[in-house]
């Protein structure tokens, strides 16, 4: 029997306990987020840097065999790849370019929740692995190893080679980690929450409703009212993940900050009532965000087209539908809205302050909603028409306003945000 065939029957045989009807791709998925939690909390308890290192990387490997032992062959040739090209003078372009190649022969022909989603959290690992190569960062294969199949971040989240060199080593802050498992169990709690709101309440609230007969019966205020509703919803299943792989992160310690487990947090449902898009941004899939930051923005910041580099290498990063580029083009828009009204703030200190929260509330909703939709749909036959059937009231009111500041320049003196 081939290694695919094993894994294929230990996913049959762990299917079995499916009792819930729960889809197969989904109950895979939740498997390994249940399984890594206790993982993780007998990692915490290993002392020795070597048993620490072979035992993330055994139940890695085992994870990336259960999720898609077919493309296990392209995983380790790209590891190895990678670790060799650490050698090279100046390693970081050629182990970012390779893997961000590998990443887009996936999203090719993607499938929403396949395998590319790993290889999304791989990319991330391998480019940070290549920043640490050259900074000439000293690290031994088992380090590269483990790192690579870090068990608790195969599907969600990521954190830097270096941070992940300190606690796999029990170096630094990790050197003293306590055995407190307060914040793991909390984020457990918030994602087994998070798992019944996605079972129970985000089927009847789905992007499918906007193909119903239903919908089309509605008037314009109601549409854009279900909208909301709906794009909130279906988040549902993003702080699903992001909850469990925290709560993986938490047991195992690498959140340690030399006093309590709270570091490297993935996302914060604080998104969900934050009024600017700018603030928003940081409460969602925060430890991509960082990395973004980290290996691309900053390191090129001197150069103007910095900025548009890192849209295009994220855009690039979720994959080739133009959905994602219309969002994230629309994002920056809304993100440069929140930055043009504040440094005109002083400008509308004649409206009532319960009133401004009111605009900034509506505003926000409006723009992570209707940026959300396309993101949801996917298909550009299914976006268009729900922007029409919206009216592109978001659109047009994002224009229209980033014009204005644009042209008439009405408070635009201040320059620091």
């Amino acid at each position: 029997m081939t290694i695919v065939g094993l894994f294929d029957q230990i996913a049959i045989q762990i299917n079995q306990l499916n009792v819930v009807g729960v889809q197969a791709d989904q109950f895979k998925l939740l498997m390994h987020f249940l399984l890594a939690f206790p993982l993780g909390i007998i990692l915490r308890y290993m002392k020795c840097p070597i048993i620490r290192k072979s035992y993330t990387l055994f139940w890695g490997l085992f994870f990336m065999l259960y999720l898609g032992a077919q493309w296990i062959e392209l995983v380790m040739a790209q590891t190895l790849v990678i670790y060799f090209l650490r050698l090279l003078r100046r390693p970081f372009i050629p182990i970012a370019s390779i893997s961000f190649l590998v990443l887009g022969y996936l999203h090719y022909d993607r499938i929403m929740m396949g395998f590319n989603v790993v290889q999304m959290m791989l990319t991330c690992r391998f480019v940070y692995v290549g920043v640490a190569a050259q900074d000439r960062l000293s690290f031994t294969f088992l380090d590269y190893m483990s790192y690579v199949f870090y068990f608790p971040n195969i599907i969600v989240g990521t954190v830097p080679f270096t941070a992940y060199i300190d606690f796999i080593n029990l170096k630094g802050v990790y050197s003293n980690m306590g055995q407190s498992f307060k914040m793991a169990y909390i984020s457990l709690f918030k994602a087994i929450l998070f798992v019944a709101a996605d079972q129970l309440i985000r089927p009847k609230f789905s992007f499918a409703y906007f193909g119903t007969q239903q919908w089309e019966e509605h008037s314009l205020l109601i549409r854009h009212l279900i909208c909301q509703l709906i794009s909130c919803c279906e988040r549902f299943k993003y702080f699903l993940a992001f909850n469990f792989s925290q709560a993986s992160m938490d047991a195992g310690g690498i959140t340690y900050d030399g006093q309590e487990f709270c570091n490297y947090r993935l996302a914060n449902y604080k998104f969900e009532i934050e009024f600017s898009p700018i603030k928003r941004t940081k409460h969602w899939n925060s430890s991509v965000q960082a990395w973004l930051q980290t290996c691309f923005y900053d390191r090129y910041k001197q150069h103007k087209s910095a900025l548009l580099l890192t849209f295009v290498l994220s855009a690039y990063w979720h994959g080739f539908f133009i959905a994602y580029y219309v969002f994230f083009i629309e994002w920056a828009i809304f993100n440069e809205i929140t930055k043009q009204v504040y440094r005109a703030k002083d400008k509308f200190k004649f409206i009532p302050i319960p009133i401004q929260k009111i605009i900034c509330a509506i505003y926000g909703q409006l723009a992570v909603n209707s940026t959300a939709t396309p993101i949801g749909l996917l298909k550009w036959d299914k976006v268009l028409k729900a922007m029409n059937d919206l009216g592109w009231v978001a659109q047009i009111v994002m224009i229209i306003v980033w014009g204005f500041f644009k042209i008439t320049k009405f408070g635009q003196g201040k320059r620091k945000e």
